[in-house]
């Protein structure tokens, strides 16, 4: 494992959770609390859609390469 590549994935999705918690009224991020690469991220289905008022939560993990 690159140590260089993982500071800077952590770089990254620090900033990447800084621009989607701008949209907390739609979206919860929680982000693993023993690996800070994994994250689940609720929302609810959109309006004047099939998926309306139902809730979505997507689990992404991401590796040392996302930089």
């Amino acid at each position: 494992m690159n140590g260089n590549n993982s500071q800077r994935c952590i770089k990254r999705l620090q900033k990447e959770l800084e621009d989607i918690q701008k949209f907390e009224e739609t979206l919860k991020v929680v982000v693993d609390e023993k690996n800070t690469q994994i994250w689940k991220i609720s929302f609810f289905g959109a309006n004047d859609t099939l998926f309306a008022g139902e809730s979505y939560t997507l689990q992404f993990t991401f590796t040392n390469d996302y930089v």
